[in-house]
C-alpha cells in the first residue's frame, strides 16, 4: 500500500514525464525493441487515454523518447570541457588510421 506522502510525491511528477520515463525504462530493460502502450501505461501509473492525450500514438511517444535521449546527449557534450588545441581535439577522436 502506498503512503499518502508517496502518492503526493508521485502526483507531483507530471503524467507526460512519467510516461516518457516509463517508456525509457521499458526500452532499456527489454531485449525486444517493441514495447506496448499497455506496458507503458502500467509502469507510468496512467490510463491509455492519458498517454494518447500527451503523445497521440505510439510512434510519437517513441519519437519523444529519441528526442529526449538526443537532448540529454547534447547536454552532456556541452558540459564537457572544450579542448584548446587541435592536437588535444584529435586525441578525443577515434583513430581511423
Amino acid at each position: 500500500m502506498t503512503s499518502a506522502i508517496g502518492r503526493a510525491s508521485f502526483a507531483l511528477v507530471d503524467a507526460k514525464t512519467r510516461i516518457l520515463e516509463a517508456a525509457v525504462d521499458l526500452l532499456s530493460r527489454s531485449a525486444d525493441p517493441e514495447i506496448s502502450t499497455r506496458e507503458v501505461c502500467e509502469v507510468a501509473g496512467i490510463t491509455a487515454p492519458a498517454l494518447y492525450h500527451h503523445f497521440g500514438d505510439k510512434e510519437r511517444l517513441l519519437s519523444a523518447v529519441v528526442d529526449r535521449g538526443w537532448a540529454r546527449f547534447l547536454e552532456s557534450k556541452r558540459a564537457q570541457p572544450r579542448s584548446t588545441t587541435a592536437e588535444s581535439s584529435l586525441s578525443l577522436s577515434p583513430k581511423w588510421w
